[in-house]
């Protein structure tokens, strides 16, 4: 039960990285490790011989399980606009999306995208709101276009509800979900697995935006969520675009979101399959016992 709660702590931290090193590693054109998904849950066997998962309860350690801690998103700069804690310097905790209880896995996960803050950090002035030009040896500072002088996006990936539910099978819970339907929609992401590893940018953004709706047309009918992150991706690169086509390594910061994006994705696939893995392990079993 241990290395559960300390590998679900792990993974909640491991997203923020992926979400919050966006505009900091956009330079040196590296990416942050896409967060692990081996976690697992305890099961029980009832009265009638079916297994069960067992009540997920874990104190968020994080936040000590008071569901919020004082503000990352405005702790070291001055944002009266912060759309993380509306300037009011407390803000709900990213790890367990402010309940005070990490998240259970099978149920939900901090938002691929903005991990748990509600917002998501402008790709051209990396969340300062303000950009540095230089005119006849001057330096000056002007507020940045790209994100309208707020430094960062709202998340409507989560609709700033800073998680997301778990992969739904028809529209319904995954824990209600048959065998069969189970099996079914894991066959679907394992193959498109794969495809979505192999993604790069092709070297025009508009090109690339169309092979990525090309590639997640069918998949976004299983996880609804990607179309979302498609949505937000395009408002980053529009910002891009009406702010940033004059600045240096202008084409390198449109790959580099598309690449955090194709990531985000992975890390939302591979979590799907891990919550179906364990729940066809579960329906397996119990299919067993009713023979």
């Amino acid at each position: 039960m241990q290395n559960s709660i300390q590998s679900c702590s792990l993974f909640a931290r491991a997203v923020l990285c992926l979400a919050l090193c966006a505009g900091s590693l956009c330079a040196q054109k590296t990416l942050p490790k896409i967060p692990a998904t081996d976690f697992t849950r305890a099961t029980v066997v009832d009265d009638d011989g079916f297994q069960q998962f067992k009540e997920y309860s874990v104190k968020c350690e994080p936040c000590r399980g008071r569901g919020a801690w004082d503000c990352r998103g405005c702790e070291k700069v001055e944002m009266p606009g912060c759309l993380e804690c509306d300037g009011k310097k407390k803000a709900p905790c990213r790890d367990c999306a402010g309940s005070g209880q990490l998240l259970d896995p099978l149920v939900a996960l901090p938002c691929p995208y903005c991990a748990g803050s509600a917002w998501y950090r402008c790709a051209q002035c990396n969340g300062f709101a303000e950009l540095s030009e230089t005119r006849d040896e001057n330096v000056t500072m002007v507020a940045c276009g790209a994100c309208k002088k707020r430094g960062r996006y709202e998340c409507v990936v989560c609709d700033g509800k800073r998680k997301l539910p778990s992969i739904p099978i028809k529209r319904k819970p995954v824990l209600k979900a048959k065998l069969k339907d189970l099996l079914k929609t894991r066959e679907k992401l394992i193959e498109l697995l794969p495809r979505l590893e192999a993604f790069e940018p092709l070297g025009r953004a508009a090109k690339t935006s169309k092979a990525l709706t090309a590639l997640l047309k069918k998949p976004c009918k299983l996880l609804p969520p990607l179309k979302n992150m498609q949505e937000l991706l395009e408002t980053v690169q529009k910002g891009l675009v009406k702010a940033g086509s004059g600045y240096k390594n202008f084409e390198e910061s449109q790959d580099h979101q598309f690449r955090l994006f194709r990531d985000r994705s992975i890390y939302l696939v591979r979590h799907s399959v891990r919550v179906l893995d364990l729940c066809i392990a579960r329906a397996e079993f119990n299919a067993a016992v009713k023979k």
